[in-house]
């Protein structure tokens, strides 16, 4: 295969790199919540989380780089005894779906 031969410039152009990005924010990308057997009052609780950077114009940019997280809590009424108002915010969860639910008309 022919190629063409190169010349060198006499005035090279520089074009400086990108800025630097700092993904300095972990974002909640998905949560979901598994009673399994509503009947045991356990409730399992999978939180996948990225690495974001705050754009500043309320948008986040969602890092490609960094790998997600993903949490898992096998029973997220057992954390109850350290911190109390778990159980209160999944209280208020679970009416408001169900409220949800029901103005949705799907309830």
């Amino acid at each position: 295969m022919r190629t063409l031969p190169l010349i060198d410039a006499t005035t090279p152009t520089e074009v400086p790199a990108a800025p630097a990005k700092t993904y300095d924010r972990w974002v909640v990308t998905s949560v979901m919540f598994n009673a399994g057997d509503p009947s045991s009052g356990k409730y399992a609780a999978t939180a996948n989380l990225s690495k974001a950077l705050n754009k500043g114009d309320q948008t986040l940019e969602i890092s490609t780089v960094d790998e997600p997280v993903q949490l898992v809590i096998p029973d997220i009424f057992a954390l109850a005894s350290e911190d109390p108002e778990l159980v209160a915010v999944m209280i208020q969860l679970i009416q408001y779906i169900g409220k949800y639910g029901v103005a949705q008309g799907k309830l």
